[in-house]
């Protein structure tokens, strides 16, 4: 015999996959995560891979993903090589980080 599945297996339910379906997209469409999505986006036009432009800013490709999902944001010198890298518009800084 092959192998069934019990009752008791673990696997996500179709709510909570809904669920976080449903989240990550209100994270995008709220603004939370435009850096990120921005990323991805220009990455994808400019049809580079992923490890591509993690090695050109010197990280690894898990880091990256980590940013364009908006897991993690990256730090300001580094978000500004992203940029460039990707030839996005350098990032607008706001009156508090101006006075500093």
């Amino acid at each position: 015999m092959g192998y069934r599945r019990t009752p008791e297996s673990t696997s996500p339910s179709p709510d909570s996959i809904q669920s976080k379906v449903y989240d990550r997209c209100m994270r995008v469409t709220t603004g939370e995560n435009t850096m990120g999505l921005e990323l991805k986006v220009a990455r994808i036009r400019k049809g580079l891979y992923l490890y591509e432009v993690a090695r050109e800013v010197g990280i690894t490709p898990a880091r990256l993903s980590q940013f364009e999902g908006g897991h993690r944001k990256p730090p300001p010198d580094l978000e500004e090589e992203l940029r460039a890298v990707l030839d996005l518009p350098a990032k607008q800084r706001n009156e508090d980080e101006q006075k500093s």
